[in-house]
């Protein structure tokens, strides 16, 4: 490694530790600002009034309604009631307390009163957060918007999650807020989240920007999912390409599903089918992503501890989905969320310990992995937050969520890239290696036995001497010219380096091994160094020499049926096993030889191998690679 690729190494993983500070800093930072109490000065509501009638409501953008409401528990009032008996005053956003005695019951009902102070005559809009479980938003008397049906009794209330705007013409200076809520599902009832005010064109294109974003996020997700799962079909096969690309569908299909629910868009759901979507997507998710940590990072992760994760999530998910399915009421949705959190935080804290044993092993693409790892463990300290202590949480969570995708987009894009490199071009470690396993291969047994050979045409036969001299300088010429070699090389200069090697061994075999050329000149394809010779060799040395009678080895070059150049070695030898191919095309036998091919080619655009074999019938080994213009 030259000192100005050390620099560059370096400084690399400088910047790359700076950005993964900078993550956890950030995540840190945009919480605590997000979750700032209210200081002096700001516009907090006061006994169930905020005068907003000295504020341009056209410069300030919108206004969260935070302070003190009325709100009178367990009863459903009208607009204007005279009858205000047995009013308190809450903070508003907070889980409500419907008990008397303040024991923190939150099943029940009640009613939110807010009286908001303008300084003109005009249309204006309130904006919902998360409201727990159901609402109807009354502004001067009139009902604009409604969440589920909200009831006094549990077996006529409907819940439902999602937010809510409502629409209002003032004629005065005054709007009266009502927001009617019932809960009796989970262990937090109430308004939790700030209800905004505003004119309605700003209400309006504050919806707009929020809905582009998370259409953002999600189409990233898909777009991201189809990248890869092309790659996975024209490329690789890896499992792990297929996985994140799983995951990365299932994550923003999850997307679609929260805050301003885009997927709402395409079709109509409730509460109960946005749960299982949410449910089924999260964990797949989480599965998704641990299977592709457990393939990507072969050697690193436990087998067992992925295998039991896998099957405890594959088995919640399965038992959650029927128990949506099943029951007829909505079931406990604080005991579900428990399970999920639980299952999802085991997976991917796994998942982030083995990135950073990857990185501490020194893996390759260690930079990407550093930031991924810091990307996974602020996304996690944003989820505790909000899950433990109800947090809110700012569109900064979901970027570092994207961002964490891309990185691991980025990431195997890197390595590929590594991989590729490593299959195509020579560079002087690979070419070492190269040349020793060329003198282990020629010296002793094949370079003398073909000198023996040449030997003994020279004495009868010049014109077969000067013919084997030839073949063997090609054939050294080709091994020779490695390092001239820097990538793929024409396909015409590696079938004349099998070919010589076989012309030689079939003057070493006589009538022992046949050849056969089945050849289309006039197609054009580039390849990787070293491809076709081997198993040419693996022919002769594996096929025909055991079989103790004459053997005949081809190959065949010809158009490949749909695009591109298809090259077939075949022998009559003994064959293979359906196992032991699936071993060789799993990376598990000890042929190496073979396994290198196949690396290589599977790295290539529309590239692919192929094993074809019964025992006793022969093997052919087809390989399909683009072809070129001449």
């Amino acid at each position: 490694m030259t000192a100005n690729s050390r620099y560059r190494e370096k400084l690399g993983h400088y910047v790359a530790l700076a950005l993964a500070i900078s993550i956890l800093l950030l995540s840190v930072v945009f919480l605590i600002v997000a979750n700032l109490p209210s200081v002096e000065g700001e516009l907090i509501a006061q006994k169930g009034v905020l005068d907003l009638s000295h504020v341009d409501l056209n410069e300030k953008t919108t206004i969260e309604l935070n302070g003190e409401w009325q709100f009178f528990p367990n009863r459903f009032i009208g607009s204007y009631d005279e009858d205000l008996a047995g009013v308190e005053y809450v903070t508003v956003p907070s889980p409500w307390d419907l008990s008397s005695d303040k024991s923190g019951e939150a099943r029940g009902f009640g009613t939110y009163r807010l009286l908001v102070k303008v300084n003109e005559s005009r249309f204006y809009s309130v904006k919902t957060g998360t409201i727990r479980f159901s609402a109807d938003i009354v502004l001067n008397g009139e009902k604009v918007a409604s969440l589920g049906e909200p009831s006094s009794h549990a077996e006529s209330y409907v819940p439902e999650s999602k937010f809510l705007t409502g629409l209002i013409h003032s004629h005065g200076e005054e709007i009266e807020i009502l927001i009617q809520v019932a809960n009796f599902d989970y262990k937090q009832g109430g308004i939790l989240t700030p209800i905004l005010f505003g004119t309605s064109a700003n209400i309006e294109r504050l919806v707009n920007r929020e809905r582009a974003f998370e259409l953002l996020v999600t189409a990233s997700f898909i777009l991201i999912s189809l990248f890869f799962t092309s790659l996975y079909f024209s490329r690789s096969r890896s499992k792990a390409l297929l996985y994140f690309s799983l995951g990365s569908l299932s994550m923003g299909i999850y997307t679609a599903t929260m805050n301003n629910q885009n997927l709402a868009l395409l079709f109509e759901y409730g509460l109960r089918e946005r749960s299982i979507i949410q449910t089924t997507t999260m964990l797949s998710t989480s599965i998704f992503f641990l299977l592709f940590i457990r393939y990507f990072f072969k050697g690193m992760v436990n087998r067992k501890i992925c295998l039991a994760l896998s099957i405890f999530q594959s088995a919640l998910l399965l038992g959650l989905v029927s128990v949506f399915l099943l029951s007829e009421g909505f079931p406990a949705v604080d005991i579900l969320q428990l399970l999920v959190v639980i299952s999802v935080a085991l997976s991917l804290g796994y998942s982030t310990f083995t990135l950073l044993k990857a990185m501490k092993k020194g893996a390759r693409s260690i930079n990407y992995i550093l930031v991924v790892a810091a990307g996974l463990i602020a996304y996690w300290v944003n989820m505790i937050a909000k899950i433990l202590f109800n947090l809110k949480l700012t569109y900064y969570s979901d970027l570092i969520l994207l961002f964490v995708m891309i990185g691991m987009a980025l990431l195997i894009g890197n390595r590929l890239h590594l991989e590729y490199v490593d299959a195509t071009e020579l560079t002087d470690e690979r070419l070492e290696k190269e040349f020793r396993y060329f003198f282990s291969q020629i010296s002793p047994h094949f370079f003398y036995n073909t000198l023996n050979t040449i030997i003994g045409l020279s004495y009868e036969e010049p014109e077969k001497t000067r013919e084997a001299l030839n073949y063997l300088a090609v054939y050294f010429r080709g091994k020779m010219d490695l390092h001239l070699q820097k990538g793929l090389i024409p396909l015409e200069d590696e079938i004349e380096m099998a070919m010589a090697y076989l012309e030689i061994e079939k003057m070493r075999y006589g009538e022992r091994l046949n050849l056969v050329y089945d050849i289309d000149e006039s197609l054009r394809a580039n390849i990787p160094p070293l491809t076709l010779q081997p198993i040419a060799e693996n022919a002769v040395r594996h096929g025909v020499v055991p079989k103790g009678t004459p053997g005949t080895v081809k190959i065949t070059v010809k158009k490949a049926e749909k695009a591109g150049v298809m090259i077939a070695i075949s022998d009559d030898g003994e064959g293979m096993t359906t196992q032991k191919m699936h071993e060789i095309m799993k990376g598990e036998s000890e042929r190496l030889g073979l396994q290198n091919i196949l690396k290589k080619i599977n790295l290539m655009p529309n590239g692919s191998v192929q094993l074809i074999s019964k025992p006793g019938q022969g093997l052919t080994v087809e390989i399909r690679v683009g072809g070129t213009d001449e």
